[in-house]
């Protein structure tokens, strides 16, 4: 027998109740106790803990005295249930009563583990307590580490890895009392990748019951879950929503993403912005941009990932954004509108039950003496905003501010105010409330607020626009103290929210109740204020994209938008406050080229069309302004291979230019040469040839020999004489471009790496490999050193050095440079880009020929 000392020096002991036939699988990964064994071991050389399970009884113990001796000392009780648990009599009878015993007496804690599927509900325990009372427990009682609706045997190998590492690590910090350094189960999903917006309330009450719902049917699929939350506006379904994936991400439940999409605004560039800063995605190239959203999905984690379309107005919206049909996307939407789709099912929200509003209004309030005094009229308030939880919040924030207005005297001044405004409803009647509160300077605030787009608004913008108003009289807010003001008046009214680092939020509908607050007069120089900050910002942005610029202008797209609609809506020039008329399709060109710089050509031509459109509309045919948006659209059609689409556009954008300049204007040029070099996509040299020729003398004649587009022209010019086949033509216009970029632009250039590939394409191609084999070689680590390893176009060197190298017989060489480059291109482009094909054909002659 053991002496005392002994016992008390002993560690802790794990206790693990298992059914022997669960763990007889010839396959280890489904021996559950094997691995669980595994992931405690760390503990037991530690001598942290005694792991204890019935593989420890020798041959000849008395096995029934021998548990109930490990039984009695246990500090953590494992259960690893199954329905051969709970057909084992001598697990039901005898092991789960004396544990449950001593849970009961606070000795023992239970982590059960659910292997396979089994009604927990209908598995009871009888047992006697203490003091001899009979007693009966379920295992229903305790929360699973992997959930009742997701038993071990179904989960990926690594997932069930997950889940038993979790219990290893509970079972740690029962034994040792310090918290586990590794994250465990609520706290896992803290580290998994999201874009979750900043919740806009304090306290979150009464939706429970629709959490728990929205959880169980999303959690109900096997396939594909698209579950839509809806209601009215205000009801609060946002915020439902985003507390759910807040509380199921930290549960541990989505470890693989959760990505949140504003259906408001463009779904696809937020996906792929999504892929590159939270899942760090180096993305590819693609010819369509429904493409590089699949391909982005494809990318995402193993694990369970939602996906979350806020604000969505029309299902179609989103219908070819969404993930693929895999168990492990859910997709949740919100919506006001009615989902007429089978593939979605909905939960429609309805108000806050009474007990739940009066809760909210207590906890906006924070003022335990009035809610005593008026009780009654508290819930009365909240019954007048119809229990809906922005009008709780919005008169909540008021009568914090307003710490002397009795809660009967507010129902008062707001049913007052309901009669003067003729029949309005009760939200309203709180906006008009809170906008009596305000003085002029704020108001104007507001209404400056409301002209932005419906996305968070970094504060800079506001301060710019707010510059734009300087020469504006009627502007209150020039002096920084009265912005300050009113700021911080709207915060405490609530008519605004901080999202961010000096970033702010109002609702949808206070921002179409501010908006509706503006005079004419007020409208003109206020939303040209906001249009002409965003205008500038358009100007920054370049055809030619790098991440840096787009991490940069992302958050300002939707004010963009926002702009753009704005003049979309304008019938006259006379209505409009852009002064210039050049800046009016400024907005529109910064959109779209931030769209078409990704690849994302479905979202960019809605936008360049809508350019062409405000041109016309505003100025008439016979504009420049027509032309460049004609040329910018034509430019685009192009990208995508729509040639047939493109040439009339060209067409007109060059005669128009022609019509209003004249001939000697460089736009003239520019215009010559996009539709050579549509031209010559075609296939249609001889109609390419003489406008690439009037392009280079325009250009030299009015920009001079030493200018970047004159050294463009050579190139263009060049390639089409290659094409012909004309390569004493060809080779010193291409010698030309590259010493004139190395001259303007620096050595360290990708022009310059590309007029390098493209001469030493035009020497291999005429035989001369000696002359090639430099240029090659410094084209190709030059892209290196400026885009990466992983860039497509540093794979199109791999694969020209490897032509190279084949035409030599150097063999060896060539496959090992077009193993690179296959690699590079089905990464980035896909297995059936034209790039691939061809470096995979290119690969198999080599190693054809080399037998």
């Amino acid at each position: 027998m053991q002496n005392e000392t002994t016992v008390l020096d002993s560690p802790p002991l794990i206790f693990i109740c298992y059914a022997r036939k669960d763990n007889q699988d010839d396959a280890f990964k489904r021996r559950s106790l094997d691995r669980l064994l595994d992931h405690l071991k760390p503990l037991q050389r530690q001598k942290k803990a005694r792991i204890w399970c019935d593989q420890k009884i020798d041959l000849g113990t008395q096995w029934d005295d021998e548990i109930h001796t490990a039984l009695s000392s246990a500090r953590v009780a494992i259960a690893l249930m199954s329905p051969s648990f709970f057909a084992s009599d001598y697990i039901c009878e005898k092991e789960m009563p004396k544990i449950f015993q001593q849970v009961d007496a606070g000795q023992t804690i239970l982590l059960p583990i659910l292997l396979s599927p089994f009604d927990l509900g209908s598995a009871e325990f009888y047992y006697s307590d203490a003091q001899g009372e009979e007693k009966v427990r379920s295992l229903i009682d305790f929360q699973a580490a992997n959930g009742m609706e997701k038993p071990l045997i179904g989960l990926p190998e690594h997932e069930q890895d997950a889940v038993l590492l979790r219990v290893a690590q509970r079972a740690r910090e029962i034994v040792t009392g310090k918290k586990s350094e590794v994250p465990i189960g609520g706290e896992r999903g803290k580290h998994t990748p999201s874009n979750l917006p900043r919740s806009q309330t304090e306290t979150f009450v009464g939706r429970k019951v629709e959490l728990r719902e929205i959880h169980d049917r999303v959690q109900d699929e096997s396939r594909l879950a698209i579950f839509a939350v809806s209601g009215m506006g205000g009801i609060g379904k946002t915020e439902l929503v985003l507390q759910y994936a807040m509380r199921y991400r930290n549960a541990g439940i989505y470890l693989g993403a959760v990505c949140w999409v504003n259906a408001q605004q463009e779904i696809g560039s937020q996906i792929l912005g999504f892929a590159r800063s939270c899942l760090d995605l180096d993305l590819p190239e693609f010819s369509e941009s429904s493409e590089l959203v699949a391909w982005c999905w494809r990318q995402f984690p193993t694990e369970s990932s939602l996906v979350v379309f806020d604000n969505v107005l029309d299902y179609a919206d989103i219908e070819d954004f969404l993930p693929p049909v895999e168990e492990r996307f859910k997709v949740l939407l919100t919506t006001r509108s009615r989902i007429e789709s089978e593939a979605v099912s909905v939960l429609s929200i309805e108000t806050l039950l009474p007990l739940q509003a009066y809760r909210l209004l207590y906890e906006t309030v924070k003022d335990e003496r009035r809610f005593e005094r008026e009780q009654i009229q508290a819930a009365e308030l909240c019954e007048w905003v119809g229990d809906l939880p922005l009008g709780i919040k919005l008169v909540g924030k008021f009568l914090k501010v307003e710490p002397d207005l009795s809660i009967v005297e507010l129902l008062a001044e707001l049913e007052t105010e309901r009669l003067k405004q003729d029949g309005i409803s009760q939200i309203k009647t709180v906006f008009e409330l809170s906008w009596e509160r305000l003085n002029a300077a704020e108001r104007q605030l507001a209404m400056l607020l409301g002209t932005f787009g419906k996305a968070a608004i970094a504060w800079e913008l506001v301060d710019r626009a707010v510059e734009f108003c300087r020469e504006e009289t009627a502007c209150l807010l020039l002096e920084p103290k009265a912005l300050r003001r009113g700021r911080r008046k709207l915060s405490e009214l609530s008519l605004l929210q901080r999202s961010g680092e000096n970033e702010y939020q109002i609702h949808p509908l206070l921002r179409e109740f501010f908006r509706s607050k503006m005079t004419q007069e007020e409208q003109r120089w206020i939303t040209t204020a906001v249009a002409m900050v965003m205008i500038g910002i358009a100007k920054e942005i370049p055809q030619a994209l790098t991440l840096e610029i787009i991490g940069a202008v992302t958050a300002a797209i939707p004010h963009l938008q926002a702009v753009a609609e704005d003049l979309m809506k304008l019938k006259s020039r006379e209505e409009c406050g852009i002064s210039e008329d050049e800046d009016l399709i400024w907005v529109f060109v910064g959109i779209s080229r931030f769209y078409a710089g990704q690849g994302l050509y479905a979202d960019a031509e809605p936008w360049y069309a809508a350019g062409l459109t405000v041109a016309r509309s505003l100025l008439g045919e016979q504009h420049p302004a027509v032309a460049q948006s004609l040329n910018n659209l034509a430019g685009l059609y192009q990208l995508q291979g729509r040639y047939e689409a493109a040439e009339p556009l060209y067409v007109q954008a060059l005669e128009l230019y022609r019509t209003l300049l004249g001939e000697q204007h460089p736009a003239v040029a520019t215009s010559l040469n996009n539709l050579a070099n549509l031209y010559q996509s075609q296939g249609r040299y001889e109609a390419a040839e003489p406008l690439y020729v009037q392009a280079l003398e325009l250009y030299r004649t009015l920009l001079g020999e030493q200018h970047p587009a004159v050294a463009t022209s050579l190139n263009n010019l060049a390639g089409l004489y290659e094409l012909q086949g004309r390569y004493e033509a060809a080779e010193p216009l291409y010698v030309q471009a590259l010493e004139l970029r190395r001259t303007l632009l620096g050595e360290q250039h990708p022009a310059v790496a590309g007029s390098l590939n493209n001469l030493a394409e035009l020497y291999r191609s005429q035989g001369r490999y000696e002359a090639a084999e430099p240029l090659y070689v410094q084209a190709l680590e030059l892209k290196r050193t400026l885009l990466g390893e992983q860039h497509p176009a540093v794979a199109t060197s791999l694969n020209n050095l490897a032509a190279l190298y084949a035409n030599q017989g150097r063999l060896t060489e060539a496959e090992r440079l077009l193993v690179q480059a296959v690699e590079i291109f089905q990464q980035r482009l896909g297995e059936q880009h034209p790039h691939t094909i061809g470096a995979q054909n290119w690969l198999e002659y080599v190693r054809k020929e080399m037998g």
